[in-house]
């Protein structure tokens, strides 16, 4: 366990030591290389994952449970910030309840939970759904819902997941002899490939963390107390096993997305605002995770 921590930890330095050379150096080449594979990781292999998951085990009633604490942790999530953040400009509060509300699931969270528990066999639902609703949130509050329907269409992972549904109750056997294979590949790849692209896209500047301590303060709580708070007793009544249970919890204390960032520049948002917590829950996780883990919390 501790050797695997180790391991992770090291790729997102060396991705954010990359990204601070890459200042130094050329940039530009360093970038189409990064987003290169980040794409390769987004388009091909995190469907890979998701087809191997759900063609060996298909769907069952913790899927359903999953789904329905996603959509109540969401919606419980944006009445208590929208409460919080009334008074902010419609720019930062919505840059403030996109990045508390929404963790980096994938880039992140796969490995991290991979890391401690093995497998993304219900992380991987979970963070299916809570992807669905970062866009369908992130397109109401920008008011462009004529764009939310396709991209969440664009999604690789949802195809990922549809055919691996569709595979394991139509061939089944044949299909499993496949994803057993595949499975370790692919999940070596995915997740010490997104460690290492998410060390390379945390923002190498903190000159303007001043300017947001408050907000940022609160965001700290909510991702690391609150939402793992809500999760925890939204799972009270659910139909969940310890595994599901563990593998979103862990999920929901991760720091804010990356998509977070983009949609804030996409709608005209505080972006820098969602650039400078990404940073700084980014590197508090590196640091409580392990020392949760280490003491069997999470």
């Amino acid at each position: 366990m501790i050797d695997r921590i180790v391991l992770l930890l090291s790729l997102l330095g060396i991705g954010w030591a990359i990204r601070l050379t890459s200042i130094k150096v050329n940039r530009d080449r360093i970038d189409k290389i990064i987003n290169t594979f980040t794409n390769l990781l987004y388009s091909l292999f995190f469907p890979l994952m998701f087809f191997n998951i759900f063609a060996e085990r298909g769907l069952n009633l913790a899927d359903l449970s999953i789904t329905i604490l996603v959509f109540s942790y969401t919606i419980i999530s944006l009445a208590i910030l929208y409460m919080v953040t009334h008074r902010y400009s419609k720019k930062l509060r919505n840059a403030v309840i996109v990045t508390a509300i929404f963790p980096n699931v994938i880039f992140l969270g796969f490995p991290v939970v991979i890391t401690l528990c093995g497998d993304i066999t219900y992380a991987s639902l979970y963070s299916l759904v809570m992807l669905v609703l970062n866009i369908t949130v992130g397109g109401l509050l920008g008011m462009q819902r004529h764009e939310i329907v396709w991209s969440i269409i664009k999604l690789p992972i949802l195809y990922g997941f549809a055919s691996g549904v569709v595979a394991h109750y139509v061939i089944g056997d044949i299909v499993i002899t496949f994803t057993s294979f595949a499975k370790t590949i692919t999940s070596v790849i995915s997740t010490y490939g997104a460690a290492m692209v998410m060390g390379y896209s945390i923002p190498a500047s903190t000159t303007i963390l001043s300017r947001y301590y408050k907000l940022i303060g609160l965001q700290i709580i909510y991702r690391f107390v609150a939402s793992p708070l809500i999760h925890h007793i939204l799972t009270i009544p659910l139909v969940l096993p310890y595994e599901a249970c563990q593998q979103v919890i862990i999920e929901s204390m991760m720091p804010p997305a990356l998509t977070n960032t983009i949609l804030a520049r996409v709608h005209g948002w505080d972006y820098e605002y969602a650039a400078s917590t990404t940073l700084i829950t980014t590197l508090i996780s590196l640091a409580v995770i392990p020392v949760l883990a280490s003491l069997g919390i999470v």
